[in-house]
């Protein structure tokens, strides 16, 4: 199942919030549960089914947006949602945090995460893809698996892929540090430069 909940705030600047498995509190996706309160319209997109975008629909996210600055956020399988959803709606942004590339036991064979709770076998999408006229920000922890990811992206001048010290839930970490959404305002809000030694700076 795929919940669609939204917020209007009267901003001119709308986020797509996509959830990770298993992370969500009070209905929302637990990471970015404050996107609301940091000048943004939020809609958060809850894939409780965990089908890595094959039961998402586009219609009944883009029904709820009013706005033409239009940004994707995710973190997991929610970074790779957010990815895909670029692919389908005019977004100017995506901000995700530890994206896989692929699920598909065909194309990634090592990754043996989160079996348990991802049921179905079939992808609809089996890996990530990129359009040339979104801007993408990747920010990986430096464990192997989320590294090899990382790898399997393509290298275009509209991909910036960073890694950072830290394990596969990176976006919680900067949350810890207090500085998730310095990271997020400053890159949706004030295009700042996400550097290597920017990110490091926040940790």
């Amino acid at each position: 199942m795929v919940e669609v909940k939204h917020l209007y705030t009267g901003s001119k600047e709308t986020i797509i919030s996509f959830s990770s498995i298993g992370n969500t509190i009070q209905g929302v996706n637990r990471e970015f549960y404050n996107l609301k309160n940091n000048g943004y319209n939020v809609i958060w997109v809850l894939d409780h089914s965990n089908t890595y975008f094959n039961n998402i629909n586009i219609e009944e996210i883009t029904k709820h947006i009013k706005t033409y600055k239009v940004y994707a956020i995710g973190n997991s399988m929610g970074g790779f949602n957010a990815i895909m959803f670029s692919n389908f709606y005019p977004t100017q942004k995506v901000l995700a945090f530890s994206p896989q590339y692929s699920m598909d036991r065909t194309l990634v064979p090592w990754e043996d995460r989160w079996r348990k709770q991802i049921k179905h076998k079939h992808f609809k999408y089996p890996h990530a893809t990129f359009v040339n006229w979104t801007n993408y920000c990747l920010i990986t922890g430096h464990k192997a698996k989320d590294q090899k990811h990382l790898s399997m992206m393509p290298d275009k001048e509209n991909i910036n892929k960073q890694t950072v010290f830290g394990g596969h839930v990176i976006a919680e970490k900067f949350k810890k540090a207090g500085t998730l959404y310095k990271l997020i305002n400053d890159y949706f809000k004030e295009d700042e430069p996400i550097t290597k030694q920017y990110l490091e700076s926040l940790l």
